[in-house]
């Protein structure tokens, strides 16, 4: 398979912040398995969407639904040993002290 393009995901995960959370719902009702699948080219990591949702700081909405329908994918690992939290750690914003948002996402995982 082809190399993972971070910028198209990263991009795709911002425009998640304004997706109605009824959208999200309803796509994720609609296919609720995809959770659990790996992505596409970069499968070899083991990374679910709770994943890339945190690596790459989506909205606490998403993060959210993605939890509701299999809460157990907060504590799946990837291939190198990281949880949707450490990864949400990791790429924490350099203001994460004072950062309310960041600490919320913290706290739905």
């Amino acid at each position: 398979m082809g190399r993972c393009d971070r910028s198209r995901e990263c991009q795709i995960l911002e425009q998640t912040s304004s997706i109605p959370k009824r959208a999200i719902r309803s796509i994720l009702n609609a296919y609720p398995e995809a959770l659990l699948l790996p992505r596409g080219g970069c499968s070899t990591n083991r990374d679910l969407p709770i994943h890339t949702a945190c690596q790459y700081q989506t909205s606490s909405d998403v993060l959210e639904e993605l939890l509701r329908i299999y809460p157990i994918t907060s504590i799946k690992r990837t291939k190198w040993k990281r949880t949707p939290l450490l990864l949400l750690w990791e790429s924490r914003p350099k203001d994460y002290r004072n950062n309310t948002l960041f600490w919320n996402k913290f706290l739905i995982l």
